[in-house]
């Protein structure tokens, strides 16, 4: 009978025990920190850091070429020979027509044997003088008629160069505007030349904006007509006035045109960036917006999410400019922060090291209606 008690009695106490020991393991299992294992947001995180920030300004302009003529006749003459191709590149002095000259040739020619002649009779006369053969009034006779010559053929010479007509610059010729044997006179169109190796760009822009422009500020144009080229240039001139009717001032800028995809005439897209500063940059896909506010979710060392209010400056190609609230350095949530709350564990899975090609103030300027609201408010 005692024994049955004794076992009885060490049946319970192993019984007891049993469940103590998994009692402890159950409450192991569910402590605060499992529990934050286990419920960890998968986040992507990126650290906050300087970027190059700029103001922008969009404009639209129109292409003129850095020096553009019509090239057009001088004097009334037949045209003997056309010595040029239309659309084609020509250098500097090139001859382009021939107007005929056989008159003139006949004239210079002659221009040129009086001063040959004249100037051995200057030369005899002056060799006379000095053996004082003849009187100074003889030789001073002879000089002057010298130097009469010499410029009648230099008058001789310019009426021949006036038939030949030629490139003043560099550059691309337009369409020919005359043909062989055209009796063409003073001011008769031949055709265009344009020196489109520098591109001028004539924009205006809101006074409102005068005090981001500058001379040598960069700009960037687009074409219609070259949608995924990108042409940079630099502001060479303000104009000293603002137009009093629109509110606007005239600006220019010059693009290299190496390639000569650019042509006079066409209309560009312009945007001008200044007021370069460095300032804390974070992808815009960070913040989170309660109202007018915007929050961002920073994570500290021990994987902990903490909300916080950022003040933001522009924004621009899904980046964003922070004014105050985040430090560099500090990591920010990028993916996954819908999930998240203050003090939520999060897991990293990722960091977004992208960079921004360029984060600007994105205003957008239309000059015609903004000088349109200028010229109202004047009025």
């Amino acid at each position: 009978m005692n024994l049955n008690l004794f076992y009885s009695a060490v049946v319970l106490i192993l019984s007891v025990l049993a469940v103590v020991f998994v009692q402890k393991l159950v409450g192991k299992a569910t402590t605060p920190e499992n529990k934050r294992e286990k419920s960890a947001v998968p986040v992507v995180v990126y650290p906050a850091s300087n970027h190059q920030f700029y103001d922008r300004i969009e404009a639209i302009g129109t292409a003129k070429a850095n020096e553009s003529i019509t090239i057009t006749a001088t004097v009334s003459e037949r045209v003997g020979k056309i010595l040029f191709e239309e659309g084609a590149r020509v250098k500097a002095s090139q001859l382009l027509v021939q107007l005929e000259d056989n008159e003139e040739k006949a004239d210079l020619a002659e221009a040129r044997i009086n001063v040959e002649e004249q100037r051995r009779e200057f030369d005899r006369v002056t060799a006379l003088r000095r053996q004082n053969g003849i009187s100074e009034q003889d030789t001073d006779t002879a000089r002057f008629a010298y130097e009469r010559y010499k410029a009648q053929l230099v008058a001789a010479e310019a009426r021949w160069k006036d038939r030949q007509i030629t490139a003043p610059f560099a550059g691309v010729l337009g369409l020919r505007m005359v043909s062989p044997g055209a009796l063409v006179s003073a001011g008769t169109e031949i055709t265009t030349l344009d020196d489109d190796s520098v591109i001028k760009l004539d924009f205006t822009v809101p006074e409102t904006f005068l005090s981001i422009l500058k001379i040598g500020q960069e700009i960037e144009a687009q074409s219609a007509a070259w949608t995924q080229m990108t042409f940079k240039g630099t502001v060479t001139g303000i104009d000293s006035r603002v137009n009093s009717t629109t509110r606007a001032v005239a600006v220019q800028a010059k693009l290299p045109n190496e390639d000569s995809k650019l042509r006079a005439g066409m209309l560009l897209t312009i945007e001008l960036f200044g007021n370069p500063r460095r300032k804390i940059g974070i992808p815009e896909k960070t913040l989170v917006a309660y109202g007018r506010q915007q929050f961002v979710f920073t994570v500290d060392s021990q994987n902990v999410a903490h909300k916080r209010e950022v003040f933001i400056g522009h924004r621009d190609a899904g980046w964003v400019e922070v004014e105050s609230g985040l430090q560099e350095g500090e990591i920010v949530v990028v993916e996954g922060q819908i999930n998240l709350g203050e003090g939520s564990a999060v897991n990293v899975v990722a960091t977004d090291e992208q960079e921004p090609e360029r984060s600007s103030e994105n205003t957008v300027i239309d000059t015609d209606a903004a000088s349109a609201d200028a010229a109202s408010a004047s009025k």
